[in-house]
């Protein structure tokens, strides 16, 4: 593993280093399927939670974002109660906070230091274009490397029998531009062209 990444990810705490490795474990794991990545991003929620109580970061909860949040949450639970199944409704929206903490998380990540925002970049970077170049053997050859076929003439390239591939490249490639532009502090003409 590269030294300077060594050096960066030794100076942080168990619980820093557990929050950092969960979430890039979202990433990475997001194009296996709905388990493995919702498993991870609610690890990092609770890892998150337990930082935030343990060093008392109010910012992250005090705020516009997180009022707007609350609201919606309310919104939804209510909405689910007046459902034709309130149960089956509930059992949706009442874990639907998971997803608010994971992003609080990203932005407490984002404030500590640049080293995560590059480690994120990265891998980001690596998935995306991992799932193109995939996507893109199957369309040349018929198969990706995991052995999925073209179904009806489309592809699914890693993703088998899922056909989400536009889904995942349209979610994943603003995260990478942005991370590209917030990294580098400035736009070059042919990048703002492209």
């Amino acid at each position: 593993m590269n030294k300077y990444v060594l050096d960066n990810f030794n100076k942080y705490d168990f619980a820093h280093k557990s929050l950092i490795i969960f979430t890039l474990f979202v990433v990475i794991t997001y194009p296996s399927g709905p388990l493995l990545p919702d498993f991870f991003l609610t690890l990092t929620s609770l890892i998150f939670l337990v930082i935030s109580v343990k060093k008392k970061l109010k910012k992250y909860y005090l705020n516009l974002f997180s009022i707007f949040f609350l609201f919606f949450f309310i919104f939804i639970v209510i909405n689910s109660l007046f459902a034709i199944k309130p149960m089956v409704s509930l059992q949706s929206s009442a874990f639907y906070p998971r997803f608010f903490i994971f992003s609080l998380s990203i932005w407490y990540l984002f404030d500590y230091d640049d080293f995560f925002k590059r480690l994120f970049y990265v891998t980001s970077f690596l998935i995306l274009t991992f799932v193109v170049l995939d996507t893109l053997l199957q369309y040349l050859i018929g198969t990706d490397i995991f052995g999925f076929q073209s179904k009806h003439h489309r592809l699914s390239g890693p993703f088998g029998d899922e056909l989400i591939v536009g889904s995942f490249i349209s979610k994943f490639l603003p995260i990478v531009l942005s991370m590209y532009f917030i990294l580098n502090k400035k736009i070059s003409n042919k990048i703002l062209i492209l």
